[in-house]
């Protein structure tokens, strides 16, 4: 018996899910999408109550904290990649039995993470108190 594997066939399968998942991140409100390769996506979280797409700091921090808490959680594999001082998540699609709902539930769990960091760093910072007197 021989056995084959059709390795065009799964690269045009990983390329079509991520053109998907770019073409996704970019409609997404509170996603930007940066680039796309074969079968890499880099893209980042803007909250949907910022208003600077800027490279700022903040984005970079809640970025880089949305993959902490994803990959600390075992939710899903993502790393980093810095594009022009911005902080961005990376996806690579290499699994022949990805699907786009994998794609969806992906989106979803990057926003529902961004949602609850940026919720949990606005109450820390209404409980700061600022004083009136400089510190010198």
């Amino acid at each position: 018996m021989r056995l084959t594997f059709n390795i065009s066939g799964t690269k045009r399968h990983d390329s079509k899910l991520t053109r998907q998942f770019f073409e996704m991140a970019n409609a997404h409100h509170e996603l930007q999408a940066i680039s796309h390769g074969h079968n890499v996506v880099i893209f980042r979280f803007i909250p949907g109550d910022y208003f600077s797409i800027d490279p700022d700091p903040y984005l970079n921090c809640i970025n880089e904290e949305i993959l902490n808490r994803i990959v600390d959680g075992r939710e899903n594999f993502l790393s980093n990649s810095i594009v022009d001082n911005q902080y961005c998540l990376r996806i690579r699609i290499a699994k022949s039995k990805s699907q786009l709902i994998d794609n969806e539930a992906l989106v979803e769990l990057v926003t529902r993470t961004g949602r609850a960091i940026r919720k949990e760093w606005k109450e820390r910072e209404s409980k700061i108190k600022y004083s009136d007197k400089p510190y010198y």
